[in-house]
């Protein structure tokens, strides 16, 4: 029987989720980090319908896959993938996206026009991690290529349409939003 177990990594458990593999190659402690994983208050609820696990949204939330171990036991005919997540800080991302997009345009920039690449960077920001969850582009996978918004030919495209001179003409092209 394989199953997929996740666990939220925080400040509070990092000790201790870095350290359930170990405590499970012991046998005499396999069945009771089992029944800890099962009920542990930081276990993320996966939906099976998930296409990729790098990266998830449980309740409006978005977490990026940290690690993945593979936890097996012959006895209990089990095999286990231990995925931990981090959660995603959406306002740090965001800023990121943001600041991405802007690299790319030439010239000085106005407050109107940095509202544009701003507004421009933060759709194409929420619409990567979507595309990246749902498996709809090979090239949006994990964070850092939903942040590089200054690597995406829509937002390149949307810029270029406002007037904006940009840098590079190399993009990949997950679509529009």
């Amino acid at each position: 029987m394989e199953q997929n177990i996740a666990l939220l990594r925080n400040k509070e458990n990092e000790r201790w989720v870095d350290n359930v593999r170990n405590l499970f190659v012991d046998k005499k402690y396999r069945q009771i980090i089992l029944n800890f994983l099962e009920n542990s208050i930081y276990r993320l609820k996966l939906d099976k319908e998930m296409k990729k696990l790098q990266l998830i949204k449980v309740n409006g939330d978005y977490y990026d896959l940290c690690s993945c171990t593979g936890l097996f036991d012959t006895q209990l005919k089990r095999h286990l993938n231990l995925l931990v997540y981090e959660e995603i800080d959406m306002d740090y991302d965001r800023k990121l996206a943001v600041e991405n997009l802007t690299s790319i345009v030439q010239g000085e920039l106005t407050l109107g026009d940095r509202k544009i690449i701003r507004d421009i960077a933060l759709d194409n920001f929420h619409s990567n991690l979507e595309k990246a969850i749902n498996g709809e582009c090979g090239d949006l996978w994990n964070r850092v290529s939903c942040v590089r918004t200054d690597m995406h030919s829509w937002p390149a495209k949307q810029l270029i349409e406002y007037g904006f001179k940009i840098e590079h003409s190399r993009f990949f092209d997950c679509g529009n939003l």
